[in-house]
């Protein structure tokens, strides 16, 4: 590493980010480092400008356990070097991997967004223990443009159009107007190493798509659409603020034992953007899944609407309820008494797993020349670990030769009953679904185009999936 005494624009630019934000003299800051080039680089530069900003630096790295044992062991000794040569106290943690893919499951949320989550809660409680007054991340300004590009796509609202936020509470992101590829440069120049992700470069993450896929065609029709989209973001900003001020200032929800209340009269005499605002804001401190994102199309009715019946239920879905009784609007949590029996589970090889009191899952691990069996598997070369063995989800589909087919469509297609739809297992890799196994239960094997069809040689390794009902399982198999 050789950082030069003359001051790079790079370093100009997070300079006056500090100046222009406010961010005071004499203070903490923890910084995310992940061994990338964002944080590295961030990293570096903060480090450098320590002194003439009046700042002192530590970092935090977590293991959030989604890649490959070597990578990750790599990985977590680079950044430890690195905070050893810029002279930093460094912060650890570790996630198991398959915490991460049980939360994804649990929460119908996707691989990335849950580790996000769990990495800002690392990174809040090291704010939190060791008295930090800012968390700096690397977020760049290709970052921005892929989060408003997603998020438009996604049919976010204007408030999610705005895109990153510079600075928001503890957090502070001095690169979100540096391009990537500027920091490169910086990282380059001054002979700084860092790291590739590898899941950066596979194209399963939405966020990857977008970057490989999508974004190279736009830029062929729209040379100059990465500072239209950031003028766009900040555009959104400005209206946003004015709509979160005007929606406090002119709504005031009352809570009470079971949510919130506020006369209806005034919540359908203000303006539609407002009723929206609010409702989202009251989303947000009500529900416990603060990734969880409410449809525009399902609050609709109570933003085209200018008023409803007493009485009458205005929204129900998504864990809430707004009804009208007497001259007030109310909001609260719709709690779902009867819950249907699943189960999901991070399948190693060579185990038994109990998919209900009655059966049992076999997973072992055999070569192709020696088996005989007749039961359902996998060349382990397939799968893209860990694999998930689980019951079907709302909007599951299985990709086919021809096309997509809801799992919902093929189990009517095959009629089967209600008490068994949650029965079925579903095997899932990081690429989605690859098979739905029913043959046990008298229905079919429906294997995904994900699994590729090539030769193999004799000594390829199989995964092979044997039910039993649990009187029959022991420690042999039938086959």
């Amino acid at each position: 590493m050789r950082l030069t005494g003359k001051k790079d624009n790079l370093e100009v630019k997070v300079e006056s980010f500090f100046l222009d934000y406010g961010i005071k003299a004499a203070r903490g800051i923890l910084l995310g480092l992940s061994g990338g080039s964002d944080s590295v680089g961030l990293a570096s530069i903060l480090c450098k400008l320590s002194d003439k900003l009046n700042i002192s630096i530590a970092c935090a790295y977590l293991d959030h356990g989604i890649r490959e044992e070597e990578e990750r062991k790599r990985e977590g000794e680079f950044v430890k070097k690195l905070a050893n040569e810029l002279g930093v106290e460094l912060y650890t943690g570790r996630v198991k991997p398959e915490e991460i893919v049980l939360l994804s499951k649990r929460e119908g949320r996707s691989l990335e967004e849950i580790a996000r989550k769990e990495r800002y809660s690392f990174f809040y409680r090291v704010l939190d223990e060791h008295s930090f007054d800012y968390l700096a991340l690397g977020h760049t300004l290709d970052d921005q443009i892929e989060t408003v590009i997603m998020r438009f796509f996604q049919g976010s609202s204007s408030f999610g159009l705005s895109g990153i936020p510079p600075v928001r509470g503890k957090i502070i992101r001095p690169l979100i107007f540096c391009s990537k590829q500027e920091i490169i440069d910086y990282l380059q120049k001054n002979q700084i190493g860092y790291l590739t992700d590898s899941s950066n470069l596979e194209p399963v993450f939405l966020r990857n798509r977008i970057r490989l896929e999508l974004i190279p065609v736009v830029e062929r029709i729209f040379p100059g659409f990465r500072s239209v989209i950031q003028s766009f973001a900040e555009k959104m900003t400005f209206a946003n603020d004015f709509i979160k001020r005007e929606a406090r200032a002119k709504l005031t929800w009352e809570k009470t034992d079971r949510g919130f209340r506020m006369p209806a009269v005034e919540f359908f005499n203000l303006p539609p953007v407002l009723r929206l605002y609010s409702l989202y804001e009251l989303y947000d401190l009500s529900t416990e899944k603060k990734t969880a994102r409410l449809p525009y199309r399902f609050l609709r009715p109570v933003i085209i609407e200018s008023s409803f019946k007493e009485g009458q239920t205005v929204l129900k879905n998504f864990g809430i309820h707004l009804f009208v009784r007497g001259k007030y609007l109310f909001w609260e949590k719709d709690v779902v008494a009867n819950k249907k029996k699943s189960y999901l589970i991070v399948a190693h090889v060579n185990n038994k797993y109990k998919i209900d009191k009655e059966i049992t899952l076999h997973i072992r691990n055999v070569t192709l020349s020696s088996y005989k069996g007749s039961n359902p598997w996998l060349f382990e070369d397939e799968i893209v670990f860990p694999l998930v063995i689980r019951s079907r989800m709302p909007g599951d589909n299985i990709i086919f030769d021809w096309g997509k087919k809801s799992l919902k469509k093929l189990f009517n297609d095959w009629k089967v009953t209600p008490e068994l739809r949650q029965l079925i297992p579903v095997l899932e890799d990081r690429r989605g679904i690859l098979a739905v196994l029913g043959e046990f239960w008298g229905f079919q094997n429906r294997f995904s185009s994900l699994i590729e069809k090539k030769e193999r040689r004799k000594d390829s390794s199989l995964i092979v999936f044997s039910f039993f009902k649990n009187r029959e399982c022991r420690s042999g198999d039938r086959g």
